[in-house]
Order: C-alpha cells, then structure tokens, then sequence
C-alpha cells in the first residue's frame, strides 16, 4: 500500500513538472506576442489630432468634438507637468507665468489646428479651472471627490 501511494505520487508530481514546463514556454511565447503587438501599434497609431480630423470628415462632428476636448485636457495636463517639474528641479523662477505663457502657447495652436471647430469645442469646457497654475494645480493634484462634490 505504502509503495503504490508513493509511485501515483510521484507520476502526479511529474505530470505537474511537465505540464509547468510548458505553461512556461506559452507565457514566454505569449509576452513575445505581445511584444510584436506592441510594436505594431506604435508604428500604426494614428496621431490624436488625426483621429479628430477624420472624425470631422466622416460627419461625426460630436466625436470629433469630444476628441479635440480629451486631447486638450491631456495636453495643459502635460504643460502642467512640464512646468511642476521644472519647478521642482529649480530650473524654472516663476511656474505660473512658464505655465501661462505655455497653456497659451497650446490654446494657440489648436486653434490653428482645428479652427471653427476649435472654439465650439473649446468653449463647453471650464478653462478657468485650467487657464492659470494654481487652479490647474488645484484641479489635477486634488482627488475627483474633492473637486466635483
């Protein structure tokens, strides 16, 4: 009794050492695929402003709309960084100006980008929530609780 117990045991641990020695060969080769996929993508990711171009053409002026939004908020998001960490590293005297100067940099150039549509998307967001540093501040370093509640 005592040796048979040990010899299904011992082909229980071998068929589980075999089958672990292949899920590690499938996640290897999943993480490769992956991997590919990845760098698909980024060859074949459309620039953001394009996608609100083609949006436009298409006759989906809403979504086009939407899109000029979301990409403009994730834009002053990046001056924001941009500008809290130059101020971190000291190479920068005065954030609120670099930020002011920057944010109408960018309001600049999507209204060149975008024209008409610009100010019709533009306009429904809340800028004086992001027009200058510290409300910017205010806006992306508090939690979504404290904002809106």
């Amino acid at each position: 009794m005592g040796t048979s117990f040990f010899g299904i045991t011992a082909i229980v641990v071998i068929v589980f050492g075999i089958l672990q020695i292949i899920l590690f060969f499938k996640l290897w080769e999943m993480t490769n695929n992956i991997r590919r996929i990845g760098e698909k993508v980024s060859r074949i990711a459309p620039d953001p402003h394009y996608c609100a171009k083609a949006e436009l053409i298409l006759g989906n002026r809403d979504t086009s709309m939407d899109i000029i939004k979301r990409n403009f908020i994730e834009d002053v998001y990046d001056v924001y960084n941009n500008v809290k960490k130059a101020a971190k590293s000291m190479s920068s005297t005065s954030p609120e100006k670099d930020y002011e100067i920057k944010y109408n940099y960018l309001l600049k150039c999507y209204k060149e980008t975008y024209g008409d549509i610009y100010d019709e998307s533009i306009r429904s967001i809340d800028t004086r929530v992001l027009s200058n540093y510290e409300e910017a501040k205010k806006f992306f370093e508090c939690s979504i609780g404290k904002y809106w509640f």
